[in-house]
């Protein structure tokens, strides 16, 4: 393995995706990881490129081999975990969240990142129970508006006729 090489491609991957170019950063990862197919890193990196550019399948098979490398490095639960959110998968990122905070107590990325997707729970459950709720009430509001619109025409002196006889 030639270390010089690896860590190389590494920093044109890194300076590729800083650069908005995450093909080519892709492209570097995976020349790396064919030299060093132990690094975890360049596994980790590859997942953020993979998230970047909406491939978030692998992004996550990445971030998996991420923590199967170097299980107790929180980074890789976190790009695991961010990989399975976007996959609309979120009891298993918070799961992933939780082994992560096992193994990195103190991590803030992680504890960030289960926060976020404590919220996005909390609020799958409150948007799934309201959006019936709100069908309803728009319903009700809409109603509502028809009913004043007609009261308001009983008040204008064109519509009364005999009393209150009113077209509507």
């Amino acid at each position: 393995m030639d270390l010089a090489k690896v860590n190389e491609l590494k920093e044109k991957g890194n300076q590729a995706l800083s650069a908005g170019k995450i093909e080519d950063a892709i492209i570097c990862y995976s020349e790396a990881i064919k030299l060093d197919p132990k690094n975890h890193v360049l596994y980790s990196n590859r997942s953020a490129a993979y998230a970047k550019k909406g491939n978030y399948q692998k992004a996550y098979d990445d971030g998996c081999k991420t923590v199967e490398l170097k299980p107790e490095w929180g980074k890789g639960y976190s790009r695991k975990a961010a990989a399975l959110e976007f996959l609309n998968r979120f009891e298993e990122a918070k799961k992933t969240y939780e082994e992560g905070l096992k193994h990195e107590p103190g991590n803030q990325q992680l504890k960030d990142g289960m926060q976020n997707v404590d919220a996005r729970l909390a609020g799958k459950k409150w948007n799934f129970t309201t959006s019936m709720f709100d069908q309803d009430f728009s319903i009700f509001l809409f109603n509502s508006f028809q009913l004043s619109k007609k009261v308001a025409r009983l008040k204008e002196p064109n519509c009364r006729k005999n009393g209150f006889k009113v077209k509507f």
